[in-house]
This record gives C-alpha cells, sequence and structure tokens, in this order.
C-alpha cells in the first residue's frame, strides 16, 4: 500500500489571539513580549510565543506559533511521524528511536499515547456513519493475541463499498455477543443482507425475531467446506469400491462448483436415492449412506442462502481483518489493552480510506 502524507510544518511566529478565552472580551492585550520556546522537531529548535492580557477580567493567556500545542513540545509532524512508523509495523520502542536519531528527542510512551488518541478519532469518523444505510454486511471474526491472554474481535464492512463500519470485542462462540453486535450493526445502517460463514452463533442469531436483515452464507466459505467434504465421503466410497456413490459425488462436486441453474433440482434426485438410509442408534456410527442423505438435504436447505446477486462472498471482511489487524499483530508480541485493538483497526482502516491526505 502506498500512502501520500503532507504534513503541515509549524510556525514560527505566534498567532495573536486578542479574544479572551474566560470572558469573551475582544480587546486583549500584550502582556508580554516575545520569548522563545524549546521544541521537539527535525528542523525547528525554538518558536516564538507572547502572552496576553485581558483588561476586564485580568485572566492571561498565550498566542503560539501554528502547529504547537499547549502543554506538548513536540510539534504536529512529529506527532504524526511517530503513529505512522508504528502504523506500518515498527513497534513502539523502534518507533521512539527513529525519532531521536532525527530530533535528538523520542519516547516510546509518548507515542504510545499518540497511537491511542490517533486510534480514538479515527474510531470517533467511523462512528460518525451511523445512520447511513448499508445494502449489504459482511461480518467476520478473528482471534487477537494479547500480552498474557487473547481476545476475540468481530469485524463489519459495508460489503458494497468496502469499508469499515465497526470493530467491537466479541467471541464468536459467545452468541449473545455476537447477537448483540449484530443487531447495534442492523440498528446502525438499517442493513438489507447480511453476509457471514456457517458458524452456529451466526445461524443463531440471524434467527431472531428482532432482526429483520436477510441472513446470506458466504459462498467462498461455503463451496470450500463442502467440497472438503465430498472429497473425504469419496475416498470412503472408493475404498469400499462404491461406483455409484463416487459417481455422485462427482456430481455434488459439479453442481457446487458450477451453480447451474437445474442444481437444486439434481440435487434432489440424488437425496431421494438415499432417503432408504436411517439414523444411527445411540453410540452406532453414521454409515456412508446416511452421510449422502444428509449432505443432499444440507445442500437443499442453504443452497438460496448461499452469496447474494452482488456480494456473492465475504471476502471483504476477511480481507479487511488481514490488512487492518492480523499483518500487523505478526510484527508484535500482543496489544497491551484489548480496547488498543479496535482503536489500532480504526486507525489503519483510516490511513487506507485516506491514502492521500494532509494533516
Amino acid at each position: 500500500m502506498r500512502i501520500q502524507l503532507r504534513v503541515a510544518r509549524p510556525g514560527i511566529e505566534p498567532i495573536l489571539n486578542r479574544t479572551c478565552p474566560s470572558c469573551g472580551y475582544r480587546k486583549m492585550h500584550v502582556h508580554e513580549q516575545h520569548r522563545n520556546r524549546r521544541i521537539v522537531d527535525w528542523k525547528l529548535d525554538t518558536v516564538h510565543q507572547v502572552r496576553v492580557k485581558c483588561p476586564r477580567c485580568g485572566k492571561t493567556a498565550t498566542c503560539r506559533p501554528d502547529g504547537i500545542k499547549p502543554g506538548l513540545h513536540r510539534t504536529g509532524a512529529v506527532v504524526t511521524y511517530g503513529i505512522m512508523l508504528y502504523a506500518f509495523g515498527l513497534s513502539f520502542e523502534a518507533a521512539a528511536a527513529a525519532i531521536r536519531a532525527l530530533t535528538g528527542h523520542g519516547s516510546k510512551t509518548a507515542i504510545y499515547r499518540d497511537v491511542v488518541a490517533a486510534g480514538s478519532e479515527a474510531q470517533k469518523m467511523h462512528e460518525a456513519r451511523a445512520g447511513m444505510p448499508v445494502r449489504i454486511v459482511g461480518i467476520d471474526g478473528t482471534g487477537q493475541k494479547l500480552k498474557g491472554g487473547s481476545a476475540g474481535v468481530a469485524f463489519a464492512v459495508d460489503a458494497e463499498e468496502q469499508v469499515l463500519l465497526a470493530v467491537e470485542l466479541v467471541e464468536e462462540d459467545n452468541p449473545r455477543q455476537v447477537r448483540r453486535f449484530i443487531k447495534k450493526i442492523c440498528n446502525k445502517y438499517c442493513v438489507d443482507v447480511i453476509i457471514t460463514d456457517e458458524h452456529d452463533s451466526y445461524e443463531k442469531t440471524m434467527q431472531s425475531n428482532d432482526i429483520t436483515a436477510e441472513h446470506r452464507l458466504c459462498q467462498t466459505h461455503w463451496k470450500k467446506s463442502k467440497q472438503l467434504r465430498i472429497k473425504s465421503l469419496k475416498k470412503q466410497a472408493e475404498e469400499r469400491g462404491w461406483d455409484p456413490v463416487v459417481h455422485d459425488l462427482d456430481e455434488l462436486r459439479r453442481l457446487i462448483k458450477d451453480n447451474p441453474p437445474s442444481a437444486i433440482g439434481r440435487i434432489q434426485k440424488i437425496h431421494d436415492r438415499y432417503l432408504i438410509y436411517q439414523p444411527p442408534k445411540i453410540g452406532e456410527e453414521w454409515t456412508l449412506g446416511f452421510h449422502m442423505r444428509m449432505l443432499t438435504l444440507h445442500l437443499l436447505e442453504k443452497w438460496r442462502r448461499v452469496g447474494t446477486d452482488t456480494q456473492p462472498t465475504n471476502n471483504t471482511a476477511e480481507r479487511m481483518i488481514g490488512l487492518l489487524l492480523k499483518i500487523r499483530s505478526k510484527t508484535m508480541r500482543g496489544f497491551a489493552k484489548p480496547e488498543n485493538i479496535i482503536r489500532f483497526a480504526h486507525l489503519a482502516a483510516y490511513l487506507r480510506e485516506n491514502r492521500k491526505m494532509c494533516i
């Protein structure tokens, strides 16, 4: 990924603001002449600042150059540079070392605070989209390592615009957390269709009466899992010499791959041939015939819910997880706090969505 970043340089001379921040009087006068203030920057060592005083209330204030914040010795350019170094894969210590090489001063704690603050601002920008209708949302989850543990993370992505909508700490194995997350997304964005994989938590959640969005299964996940199941059954059938079963499995594999208009009718015919195989008794293993019966039944039940006309897969959500989180997590021991996972994902998404920006 290539990002073009233009950082505003700080000024040298102060910008006089004659409006009193306390009482609003607009005729503050210079109380103290120019004095130098040391700053951390790779081009400037000092800047000028002026003290002004309000004749009405007697309060004083400091006027600084543009790009210099009160209580912060580092310029905005230095802060941004440290955030970008961390976002691109350096550790806090390595980013601080790079800052020290340029300016003579650098702290990993300061960069940590800057990254947390930037991530919180990026999260607010993404949450500001709430209320805008989104037709198709892809939802997927992953695990993320922490220092001393791990946490589950769920991503919600606009599948058509390919932009991040939300990131939350959600364990996919916890239906209650999944339901709360999906319900929140549906309420915020008036979602028509939600695409997920076949995880049981998603299946249970989407059957709730208070969730009106249509549930579709990710075509890529679904096809892959079914082809693996067919491959396993075909191996058993070949070992036993059951050629009719092998032939049926080959036909199922082609139907799943090509998805012809006649697919459901042909699967139904195959399913009817295996209705004679009854469920096994308690403690007994499934027969190969009953495996075929259940496989074809599953295909018939799920076929019309796989994919959509405009977005057949959940690859957008998977891709977001990889680009925004998994790639970065490979270069680190783990996030210090669970909430930092959310902040970093929003920060990385903001950088990708605004590859040409001025700060």
